[in-house]
C-alpha cells in the first residue's frame, strides 16, 4: 500500500498513520531490541550482528550462499525490488525482517553484519575492514569472496562457496533524496537492473539471502547540533542528523537533559538516536537519511532465495 500511495503522490495522506505505527514500534523496540541483540540466531537473526552466525549454524559447508547487503534499503523498496524479481521469474522462499543495529548507521550495522557481534565505535569503515571481517568467519582456506561494490561485473570462482555482495547505490540515491515520490522512482530504476545480479547469483548456483545495514526515513530539519555539543562528541561517525555518540556518559545526560520533551528521543549509555522524524539540520529542512530508530529505519529485510 505504501508503494501505491507515494507512487499517486498522496503520502501526506499516510504520514499520521506512519507516525502513530512508529509510536507503537517505538514501544515494541524498548521491550524487544536490547534481547534480541544477544538473542540466538539459529531460527532467525533477530538483529543484524546475528546474520553470520545463521548462515554458519544453517547451510552445510558444501552449499553456497550469498549474502547479498542493499546499503540503505528501507523494507517499502525491497516491495520494489521483489516486483523486478518477480518479472524475472524469482521469488522469495522466506520474507522476514530483523533489526538494524542502533544508531541505524552504516559504521556499526554493517560491521555488525560481517564481524558477527557487537560493533565498536572505533571501528573504521571501509570495504577492506569488511572483507577482512566476513574472511575470517570461514575456517582457513574455505573459499570465499568479497565484492565491496555491487555495481561492479560479477566474476564468480567455480569454487566460491561464501560471497558477500556489498552495494551502496541504493543508498546513494536515497541520500540525493527529498521526497519519498523521487526516492521511489530512482528505486524502481535501480531495482530493474540491480535485479538481474539475482539471476547470475541463481544460475551460478547460490542460495541468496537479503538484507541491509539500515532504512530510512523522511525528516524533518529541527535544528543543527550547536558548537559546544559537537565539542564532546566521539570522532568520527559520531554525529548524524539522526544521532550522537559522545566521549562521555556526562555529556550524554547533560545533553538529553537539554533538550527535555522538544523531540522524541532514545537515549542509552553514552549515545542518542532521535525517535521520530525530526532531525539535526537547518530548521525545516527536508531530507531522506537515517540514524535514529524509526521503523522504517530499524525494521530492515532479511529474506531468503
Amino acid at each position: 500500500m505504501f508503494i501505491k500511495v507515494v507512487d499517486n503522490d498522496r503520502y501526506d495522506e499516510i504520514a499520521e498513520t506512519i507516525d502513530n505505527l512508529n509510536f507503537e514500534f517505538q514501544h515494541y523496540l524498548d521491550n524487544t531490541y536490547w534481547n534480541s541483540i544477544n538473542a540466538n540466531p539459529y531460527l532467525k537473526p533477530r538483529c543484524v550482528n546475528g546474520i553470520v552466525s545463521h548462515i554458519r549454524d544453517n547451510y552445510q559447508l558444501g552449499q553456497k550462499v550469498a549474502l547479498v547487503v542493499v546499503d540503505g534499503m528501507a523494507f517499502w523498496q525491497y516491495g520494489v525490488l521483489r516486483t523486478a524479481l518477480e518479472d524475472l521469474h524469482i521469488s522469495p522462499t522466506e520474507e522476514d525482517w530483523t533489526y538494524s543495529w542502533i544508531p541505524s548507521i552504516t559504521c556499526l550495522s554493517r560491521q555488525a553484519i560481517f564481524a558477527g557481534k557487537h560493533p565498536t565505535i572505533d571501528y573504521t569503515q571501509s570495504p577492506n575492514n569488511e572483507r577482512l571481517a566476513w574472511q575470517s568467519q570461514w575456517q582457513t582456506g574455505f573459499p570465499q569472496y568479497f565484492y565491496d561494490n555491487g555495481d561492479e561485473p560479477l566474476h564468480i570462482s567455480n569454487d566460491c562457496k561464501r560471497l558477500a555482495l556489498v552495494t551502496v547505490a541504493l543508498d546513494e540515491k536515497m541520500h540525493s533524496s527529498t521526497s519519498y515520490v523521487e526516492l521511489l522512482a530512482l528505486t524502481k530504476i535501480w531495482a530493474k537492473s540491480f535485479a538481474t545480479r539475482f539471476v547470475q547469483l541463481k544460475e551460478a548456483g547460490f542460495d541468496i539471502i537479503l538484507t541491509t545495514d539500515h532504512g530510512n526515513v523522511l525528516a524533518k530539519g529541527w535544528r543543527p547540533f550547536t558548537p559546544t555539543e559537537k565539542a564532546h562528541l566521539y570522532g568520527k561517525a559520531s554525529r548524524g542528523h539522526r544521532h550522537a555518540i559522545f566521549m562521555q556518559k556526562d555529556a550524554s545526560d547533560q545533553f538529553v537533559s537539554d533538550l527535555g520533551y522538544s523531540i522524541q528521543y532514545l537515549h542509552k549509555q553514552s549515545w542518542f538516536a532521535i525517535r521520530d522524524n525530526h532531525s539535526f539540520a537547518s530548521t525545516g529542512k527536508v531530507e531522506i537519511t537515517h540514524g535514529g530508530s524509526h521503523l522504517f529505519e530499524c525494521m530492515i529485510p532479511f529474506i531468503k532465495f
